[in-house]
């Protein structure tokens, strides 16, 4: 976790080395609070039973009692405070920086699969909770050791160094084995967890074909099997920490006797050996009460490796320095030179292609499933490396700007359009944060939409669900239209743009599509099974025919 908290810049440092610093104070004050009270109870009835009661100053141990429980009410409630506060500030650098490393290491518009981002928000949560769950409660325990360790060594200097090695024992020896042998078998969980979740998942999403071909009963049955093999792998992980919470117990209680016998032989000590005892019990109860921090521990730094690893990941289309990047204040000509591509590294190539995309003009990308077609797209936006041959944006070789540059100049309206949660007005925002409400709607019209929003009393501010206000599979995607067309971009990427409309629609829209190129000096590009019959006039048409 260490190697990561830094890796990140050390977000909120200040504040988790005071949260540290109070809960060391708070455990501190809790140990000695039980101390002081064990003495001065013990203290209190021995000068009584000696008929010293009446002068006996029960002042400042009183006040001694109050100041360490009241300082230890503050420092836990300041802990949880400002350690709460600094997890968020780590959560604000953290989940950034894996977006941007996810979307870097990722060839394409390819989805993380469901299974993987699942297993990504649990690292993330078990990473971001670490400080609470392992690093605070371990500083209130160091701290609740040493003040135990002061007062058995007050109660009785040779008890005090045994109890210093056993705890250096129990407190560093046993839980550092048992660690090390949690940590291997945690990152195989991990590994067997991740795997199990995605089949799970397809079992469940699958539930109805696999019931009727007569596979479920089969397949729940594996489930049952996976969910007993990952609760015996749970219980391998726990049982060095069982065995190491049991030894503990053990060694605090004898060595609390021990220092009680010593006091009971020496009366002039049982007070102090009271209070020794009693800070012993409480400071080995708490370093047992560690077993389940140390539990987590292991995982969470198997998760901290793995956070690690993808922020350190490679680029899956490496960008230079931003300082070294020619700038690219435009991006016509799109000029592609004996191009191949591939959608992924080791998948089949496919080209070569030559072909410039100008200002005015209008090129279908045309091909059956799977020619192609998206992968050329992807690779005209930079979102998928260069195989072979040469790709130029205005004269700038692909591999001299920067993704970010080439996508400031256009957008993409997807054949599967996706929508974050928020309003309809905030799906716009996305594509310019600035954008006013007439400017939305110019857009919706331009899109076709008007009448929809009309006869469903849509507004701007309706929150957008995930039925979608009901719109049809159509409808969002030109709605997905309508957002594009509000960044004005430079070049408009659309996939299958018409699919699904009736041809008097599809007309109109393509219609609204050429005067938006022509009249901006913009150029559009479109992936299509089949080029559709119409003009495009005065747009220069170009068709790019894939697997054939």
């Amino acid at each position: 976790m260490i190697d990561l908290f830094y890796r990140l810049g050390a977000p909120g440092r200040k504040r988790f080395l005071l949260a540290l610093l109070l809960s060391a104070i708070a455990g501190a004050a809790g140990i000695g609070l039980l101390g002081l009270s064990g003495w001065f109870l013990t203290a209190s009835a021995l000068a009584g039973t000696a008929g010293a009661g009446h002068v006996f100053n029960h002042l400042y141990p009183s006040a001694g009692v109050r100041g360490f429980a009241l300082t230890r009410v503050i420092a836990r409630y300041a802990e949880q405070l400002v350690g709460h506060d600094a997890t968020l500030k780590l959560s604000a650098s953290l989940r950034p920086r894996l977006f941007a490393a996810s979307a870097r290491s990722t060839r394409g518009f390819t989805p993380l699969p469901a299974a993987a981002l699942t297993a990504l928000i649990d690292d993330v949560e078990t990473v971001e909770g670490g400080f609470l769950r392992v690093l605070s409660p371990l500083a209130g325990t160091l701290a609740a050791a040493f003040i135990a360790i002061g007062f058995a060594m007050a109660a009785h200097p040779a008890l005090g160094a045994v109890t210093v090695f056993v705890m250096l024992f129990t407190g560093w020896v046993l839980p550092r084995r048992a660690v090390r042998r949690a940590r291997t078998e945690a990152e195989k969980l991990a590994s067997t967890t991740e795997t199990e979740r995605g089949r799970i998942a397809n079992m469940v999403e699958n539930a109805v074909e696999l019931d009727v071909i007569g596979a479920l009963p089969h397949l729940a049955d594996e489930a049952a099997d996976a969910l007993t093999a990952h609760q015996s792998a749970l219980s391998r992980i726990e049982a060095p920490f069982r065995q190491f919470g049991a030894i503990n117990t053990v060694a605090g209680g004898v060595l609390a006797f021990l220092i009680l016998l010593t006091g009971l032989s020496e009366p002039g000590r049982l007070a102090m050996a009271a209070g020794g005892a009693l800070t012993i019990l409480s400071a080995f109860d708490a370093i047992g009460a560690m077993t389940k921090v140390l539990e987590a521990a292991p995982r969470a730094g198997a998760s901290a490796a793995r956070l690690l690893t993808i922020i350190e990941g490679q680029e899956a289309v490496p960008s230079p320095p931003i300082a070294e990047a020619a700038p690219l204040p435009d991006i016509f000509p799109v000029t592609a030179t004996d191009m191949v591509i591939s959608p992924a590294k080791d998948a089949a190539e496919i080209g070569p292609f030559s072909f410039t995309l100008r200002k005015g003009s209008v090129t279908f990308l045309s091909g059956p499933s799977g020619s192609g077609k998206t992968t050329l797209l992807e690779t005209l936006m930079r979102l998928q490396p260069v195989a072979d041959g040469e790709l130029h944006y205005n004269g700038v070789s692909w591999t001299e700007c920067r993704t970010a540059s080439v996508l400031a100049h256009l957008s993409l309206s997807p054949q599967f359009v996706a929508f974050l949660p928020g309003s309809l007005r905030a799906q716009f925002q996305l594509a310019d944060p600035d954008i006013s409400d007439e400017a939305i709607m110019q857009a919706i019209e331009f899109a076709g939409l008007s009448e929809t929003f009309r006869t469903r009393d849509m507004k701007l501010d309706d929150w957008l669900t995930e039925e979608m206000a009901g719109l049809s599979g159509g409808e969002l995607r030109r709605l997905g239209l309508a957002r594009a067309i509000a960044a004005d971009p430079s070049l408009l990427v659309l996939d299958e743009p018409f699919a699904g409309l009736e041809e008097g629609l599809a007309l109109q829209l393509a219609a609204r599509l050429t005067n938006w190129a022509a009249k901006g000096d913009r150029a559009l590009l479109i992936a299509m099974h089949d080029p559709l019959e119409f003009d495009w006039a005065p747009l220069e048409r170009q068709v790019i025919r894939l697997g054939s």
